[in-house]
């Protein structure tokens, strides 16, 4: 073998070895973009997926919000409702007790009068004017001008006042 059938067997092997490491780079260039596209494909599905998955996220948390929004509306309607109820119930009690109180007072009006009565027909039964009270004081006088009961008389009258 001379130097020119060895650098033609070189060439030879050199030549298949660069043919087989090209088909070899083309299937992992072919594989590879297999790969690409399969993981740019599970990329686009997982990213549907998240993308479902943050809808439903997000309408479950609108949903939880309206409930919650709901749900505190309803308690401030029923505040409001046991707030009305119980000013109606104040306003009722306040009645009631401003008919007691009216009821109350018209008895004592009453009573005060009916009272007042009493003490003026008392008054004016117990009480002598100033001339029927002269004329007794001069009759009694008269009756016991020549006693010594004048002086009594006079000391019992000066201790009634």
């Amino acid at each position: 073998m001379t130097n020119q059938d060895m650098e033609q067997i070189r060439e030879l092997l050199i030549g298949e070895f660069s043919k087989e490491t090209k088909d070899r780079l083309d299937r992992l260039e072919a594989h590879i973009e297999e790969i690409q596209d399969e993981n740019l494909k599970n990329i686009k599905n997982l990213s549907k997926s998240l993308t479902n998955k943050l809808n439903q996220v997000h309408k479950m948390s609108q949903n939880s919000h309206q409930n919650l929004e709901d749900l505190i509306n309803r308690k401030i309607k029923e505040q409001k409702q046991l707030t009305s109820e119980e000013f109606q119930d104040i306003n009722n009690q306040l009645d009631i007790q401003k008919d007691f109180t009216n009821e109350s007072l018209n008895i004592l009006k009453k009573s005060i009068k009916s009272n007042i009565k009493t003490l003026r027909e008392d008054i004016i039964n117990r009480s002598v004017s100033k001339e029927s009270l002269s004329t007794i004081f001069l009759d009694y006088s008269l009756r016991l001008k020549d006693s010594n009961v004048e002086d009594e008389l006079i000391n019992e009258i000066a201790d009634e006042r």
